[in-house]
């Protein structure tokens, strides 16, 4: 019944609106068709005069330059108010049964709502209370009109037009704005981010954008590098990729998904590549997957295990002012998570430009140790476990991972150790590989081994040890643990500098295709 009675006086309104607008004009209804735009007195006679000087009128002295301006409309301001107010008391009489309901802001009319999302603060310190992506605890202003239009939307009270104007809105903020959505939640929050992405991706999901305009809200990508300040002289600097989205798909069920590719071009002109999560999917002489499949990657066997990696890769770094620049490529394929990237679509590029430090010595970064008794320790309880087959093609495929045989027994504090040259030899052929790894002292399981649960390439060929080895120092894995290459890893506290000999053993892995 309110609505009829809101259209019904929006219609009265709107007749009313005309007739002081439009009503009295010069010309209309009989109405002489010249008139003083001043005081309205006819000046039909000056037609002819208006051509060869200004028309003055008699009545007031107004100067006319042109014949148009003495046809001004002489607009009814009673009847515009008395429209106005028509209006007003249709709108109070719709929104009547909301405010009762929801407050005062169920009165606030959509787009008055929508038009304060820019002056929603870009970030707040997280607080304690309600917590929801567009709520963020004060209590202010800002955050009671957001819940209103949130709630709102949830009752699909807001139509095409409102998520147009949250459209237009977002195009004109930054990339690296709309993409604070889930940047570091436990200390701060971005609400007008979150809002943002929360209207885009529910218009998205209602089908009111256009394919275009979808297409803009999927590329919404922020990519920073992930990297140390501070590296000792001579080291080389390694870098990670850190992703934020604005566009999360509400409707992937975990079948078929957009997956994008970022390639990084950097130190020697080598390519890696990223995937959507900043993850390393691959990057030479390395898998392209993230996981080991021992048929070739097109189908899933019994042995799936993780590939080692950090997501770390080598950045250029000019030794004369400590400065770097990566060119990013992005692309974008669909289809299931594992699959390769095919007919991949150009996104765009960017470029990264950054800065690091020097210092001296790698002892003034991380607390080096290079002891007999943790060596002995760290040799004591950790053992090496190899697994090797062959693919469908042929190749035969190596790795191996650590982990914890006995509980270590030394202080409670992180110890990294690793190196980016581990060898071993397996019956007649010598391995390399490289990685590190960090004990971390844990209150529920003592100590965890990280990077224990995945497997590390080793690659190598027949023909370099060509005598079989004999002994069991033969089947050890070998490394000289690099203090500077540790520093790959972000939270090293204490690294360990020397010689490391741990105890392999070998077993084929048992694959067949499931289909």
């Amino acid at each position: 019944m309110w609505e009829t009675i809101y259209w019904v006086l929006l219609v009265i309104a709107l007749v009313m609106l005309g007739r002081g607008l439009l009503w009295d004009r010069a010309g209309f209804r009989g109405r002489p068709k010249r008139r003083c735009r001043k005081c309205w007195y006819d000046l039909t006679g000056v037609d002819g005069e208006v051509s060869r000087e200004p028309a003055v009128c008699p009545e007031c002295g107004k100067v006319h330059k042109t014949t148009r301006s003495m046809r001004k409309t002489r607009r009814g301001k009673r009847w515009v108010v008395a429209a106005l107010l028509v209006f007003l008391l249709g709108y109070s009489l719709r929104v009547t049964p909301a405010v009762k309901d929801r407050g005062l802001w169920a009165a606030v009319p959509d787009s008055v709502l929508i038009a304060t999302i820019p002056f929603t603060p870009r970030s707040v310190k997280r607080t304690e209370g309600r917590w929801q992506s567009i709520l963020f605890g004060d209590s202010s202003i800002h955050e009671q009109a957001m819940f209103e239009l949130w709630r709102r939307a949830r009752q699909l009270e807001l139509d095409r037009l409102d998520y147009l104007l949250i459209y237009a809105f977002a195009r004109l903020e930054s990339t690296e704005s709309l993409c604070g959505t889930d940047h570091d939640m436990q200390v701060e929050f971005q609400p007008r981010s979150a809002v943002y992405c929360y209207y885009l991706e529910r218009g998205a999901e209602r089908e009111l954008y256009t394919e275009d305009q979808v297409k803009w809200i999927r590329r919404l990508i922020s990519i920073e590098l992930d990297m140390r300040e501070t590296w000792p002289e001579g080291s080389r600097v390694f870098a990670g990729l850190s992703t934020r989205y604005a566009y999360r798909d509400r409707n992937y069920h975990g079948r078929f998904i957009e997956k994008i590719r970022i390639r990084l071009r950097s130190y020697g002109g080598h390519e890696y590549h990223f995937d959507q999560e900043g993850r390393v999917i691959a990057f030479p002489g390395r898998f392209p997957v993230q996981y080991i499949r021992a048929d070739g990657m097109e189908t899933i066997d019994s042995f799936v295990a993780r590939v080692w990696s950090d997501d770390k890769v080598p950045v250029f770094v000019s030794k004369r002012d400590s400065t770097g620049s990566v060119n990013l490529l992005l692309t974008e394929s669909s289809g299931h998570l594992g699959a390769p990237f095919n007919y991949e679509t150009y996104l765009g590029e960017r470029e990264i430009d950054y800065e690091i430090k020097r210092v001296a010595d790698v002892s003034e970064l991380v607390q080096v140790v290079d002891d007999d008794s943790v060596r002995n320790e760290l040799e004591r309880c950790l053992e090496a476990e190899g697994k090797h087959w062959y693919d469908s093609e042929g190749r035969r495929n190596i790795f191996f991972r650590l982990k914890l045989r006995d509980t270590p027994n030394l202080g409670k504090r992180r110890y990294t150790f690793g190196s980016p040259h581990i060898r071993s030899i397996s019956r007649n052929e010598r391995l390399a590989g490289g990685a590190w790894w960090a004990l971390v002292p844990d209150d529920k399981k003592g100590w965890i081994l990280e990077h224990g649960d995945e497997w590390v390439p080793m690659y190598g060929y027949l023909d370099e040890q060509p005598n079989e080895p004999t002994g069991d120092d033969a089947l050890n894995l070998r490394m000289t643990s690099k203090p500077e290459f540790c520093l790959r890893d972000d939270a090293a506290g204490t690294v360990y500098s020397g010689r490391l000999k741990i105890h392999m053993t070998w077993e084929p892995a048992v694959v067949y295709n499931r289909n």
